[in-house]
């Protein structure tokens, strides 16, 4: 018996139907590079935003550093900061009054 082994073999399609089997083909392998691509992509801005992420954190342990260096407890200079902050929205007010006399 001389049996061949089709199963393997790429099948090759009459006219029209081969035409749209190969533009088919052409158009999956465009979409599979384009995905490629974003993800590739994608996976530069996770590093990116990851990079600028361990940036702050750095820039907070140094802020934390320079903080404990003045003697000065953090919650102490919050507490500085929005008085200071309240103070000037005061003064804004009277000068926005006055400025409407």
């Amino acid at each position: 018996m001389n049996e061949t082994n089709t199963a393997n073999a790429p099948r090759v399609l009459p006219g029209a139907l081969g035409q749209q089997a190969l533009e088919d083909r052409e158009l999956i392998q465009r979409n599979l590079e384009a995905v490629n691509a974003r993800a590739m992509a994608l996976a530069d801005l996770r590093k990116a935003k990851l990079d600028a992420i361990a940036a702050l954190q750095r820039e907070i342990v140094e802020c934390d550093a320079a903080i404990a260096a003045c003697g000065v407890e953090r919650e102490d200079l919050i507490a500085m900061d929005d008085a200071l902050a309240e103070q000037y929205r005061a003064l804004e007010r009277i000068l926005i009054r006055r400025a409407g006399r």
